[in-house]
């Protein structure tokens, strides 16, 4: 008997509120998932923006590669099928419950035969959660596999949770209450489905800097490099400034018995493109573009626990930074991470140590310049065969990747019109 797919993405979920002994704030149902599945701790986002990186997710791809190159406007290249359509046409029934810009345009739809957008203000505590939940219990009682893909968004800003969950028991501030908040509430989600049969993952798209509990400041401290070693504050924004670890590590972890071995913890680096062949390998199905992806599938890693850590390529393309010609561009190893924008030499690239620096909060570029040439070309061999545009912005591309549709106009709205709410 086929496997089902639950995919759940958590808007905005960074890692280290997910593991380790000294978090702010107790995930129950979280850590009942890392017990009972195998849980990745080093997992890399592609993008600090939601588009971007769902289209990784989808296609095992990068964005260069799947032509989501920004937070919205984008589109999916037309050759690269995604996780929805290749499950449909293995007899899955699919259907998504998403959020924010992840609009109909974009293309991520394909091969859904549901595709749920959630209308503003809806959430998981309102009459939308309740949908979600009855879908899993309708697919829950059929015979056919199924794939559902849900993309919360409790914990983007205004950051929703119930009213009871809004005090300092649960948290010191408003992120960390809707996190404590969401995770009761994915409980409720959990027991309409049977993990027998089902293969879990839960997932992240993207992090987030959210404001500290002291200082009288709502954000911490948030600085872009620029020439002369210079640094230029960034006004109050959660994601998309940059490739800062906060923002691209983020939480995975696979659940399925007899697949994923029960409270197995991996400390390699792995990324966001490798969960596509991950997903269709467990599930025995096998994709004709598989050569054509830029990820791999996980299974090996998590069988023998030997394996290369492969170079996680990041990208910041968001709002946050208005002008494309500053959008950054970097990669991460285990030890390293290089950044830069390709289409402005005026901004200074930059290289961490995070090894010694894991808060990247010192430049090392003038003591390791050789690291920092090795590191770039790397990312250029990455992106050979592809326009140079599409490292970043994606000036000149086809009409076929970009969509300047009153949809896209839409998503960025949406998304503005949420932010501009406290936190």
């Amino acid at each position: 008997m086929r496997k089902n797919l639950l995919f759940i993405v958590v808007d905005c979920l960074r890692a280290d509120v997910c593991f380790g002994n000294h978090r702010p704030v107790q995930t129950p149902t979280v850590d009942r998932l890392a017990t009972s599945g195998t849980t990745f701790t080093q997992a890399i986002a592609s993008a600090t923006t939601t588009t971007p990186c769902a289209g990784s997710i989808m296609t095992g791809r990068y964005p260069f590669a799947h032509g989501i190159l920004g937070h919205s406007g984008y589109r999916l290249l037309p050759d690269c099928p995604t996780l929805a359509e290749v499950l449909k046409t293995h007899g899955y029934r699919t259907a998504a419950f998403v959020t924010g810009p992840l609009l109909s345009h974009t293309g991520l739809d394909r091969g859904f035969d549901e595709y749920h957008h959630r209308p503003p203000h809806a959430h998981l505590y309102t009459e939308w959660g309740n949908q979600i939940r009855g879908t899993l219990a309708s697919y829950a009682a059929t015979q056919d596999p199924w794939f559902l893909y849900v993309h919360l968004w409790e914990l983007h800003t205004p950051r929703y949770l119930l009213p009871d969950y809004d005090t300092h028991a649960f948290g010191r501030h408003r992120y960390e209450r809707a996190l404590a908040c969401l995770d009761r509430q994915l409980a409720s989600l959990l027991e309409k489905i049977d993990l027998d049969s089902t293969v879990l993952v839960f997932h992240g798209d993207h992090g987030e800097q959210y404001k500290k509990p002291a200082g009288g400041r709502r954000f911490g401290k948030v600085t872009r490099w620029l020439g002369f070693g210079k640094k230029r504050p960034i006004a109050r924004v959660t994601h998309g400034y940059h490739v800062y670890d906060i923002l691209v590590r983020v939480p995975l972890i696979f659940v399925g018995p007899g697949l994923f071995p029960p409270g197995l913890v991996v400390s390699q680096q792995v990324r966001q493109v490798d969960i596509f062949s991950t997903s269709l390998d467990v599930l025995g199905i096998h994709c004709e573009s598989e050569k054509e992806l830029q990820g791999r599938s996980l299974l090996p890693l998590i069988r023998t626990g030997q394996g290369e850590e492969a170079p996680a390529l990041v990208k910041a393309c968001g709002r946050a930074i208005p002008d494309k010609r500053d959008w950054l561009v970097g990669i991460r190893t285990p030890e390293w991470k290089f950044v830069f924008a390709p289409d402005n030499p005026r901004i200074c690239p930059e290289l961490y140590h995070l090894v010694e620096d894991p808060s990247e909060s010192q430049n090392v570029l003038d003591r390791w310049p050789e690291m920092a040439e090795q590191l770039k070309q790397m990312i250029l061999h990455i992106h050979s065969g592809y326009p140079r545009s599409s490292m970043t912005s994606g000036e000149g591309e086809t009409r076929s990747q970009r969509e300047d549709s009153p949809q896209g106009d839409l998503a960025h709205k949406l998304e503005g019109m949420e932010g501009r709410r406290t936190q």
